[in-house]
């Protein structure tokens, strides 16, 4: 039988043990936290923010044009395109030619786009292929990881019911050209 001696020796060797791992388990926690929150502040503060603050242009929607007999004249559409974020950085040869695989589309078409990448001054947005179909646009998604700052994005295009007739009666106005934002 044990004395009384005994049990409060081995109560008391445990509660040093327990507390000995509580106490350590603590001090490692607290390094780990003083480690991420001020040695490494920089690199997470920098990785947190591009991952949360995506800014882009969002075009207006536009309205549907109707005559007198509740008929549209004029309304819209919506289709796909793939955008290629400059800002990520990336391979974007590779990322070009693996896009250009998943679609189907002769590289060469692509060698416009990296010209083009080049002589950009603006931070925005790419456009490389518009009108994607349900099925590429799949495909796009199951191979995102592979592409790296490759985007989908929906857009609103006009819609004339009547062909090209009344868009000029209705005031067609279509995409700026280079020439026309160099004036």
């Amino acid at each position: 039988m044990k004395t009384y001696i005994d049990r409060v020796k081995n109560f008391s060797r445990r509660l040093y043990l327990i507390s000995l791992i509580k106490c350590t388990l603590t001090f490692t926690i607290l390094a780990r936290l003083f480690y991420l929150q001020l040695i490494k502040y920089r690199k997470y503060k920098t990785l947190s923010d591009s991952n949360r603050i995506k800014s882009y242009v969002l075009a207006p929607l536009r309205g549907k044009i109707y005559d007198r007999d509740n008929i549209i004249l004029a309304g819209n559409t919506t289709y796909y395109r793939v955008l290629l974020d400059p800002s990520i950085k990336q391979n974007t040869d590779k990322t070009l030619k693996d896009l250009a695989t998943i679609l189907e589309i002769p590289t060469k078409n692509f060698i416009y786009y990296k010209k083009k990448l080049k002589r950009r001054s603006n931070n925005g947005y790419l456009l490389i292929h518009e009108n994607l179909s349900w099925e590429d646009i799949s495909k796009i998604e199951v191979h995102s990881i592979d592409l790296p700052g490759i985007s989908i994005e929906s857009a609103q295009r006009r819609y004339y019911p009547y062909n090209k007739n009344l868009s000029l009666l209705l005031g067609y106005i279509g995409p700026a050209s280079d020439y026309e934002i160099t004036k």
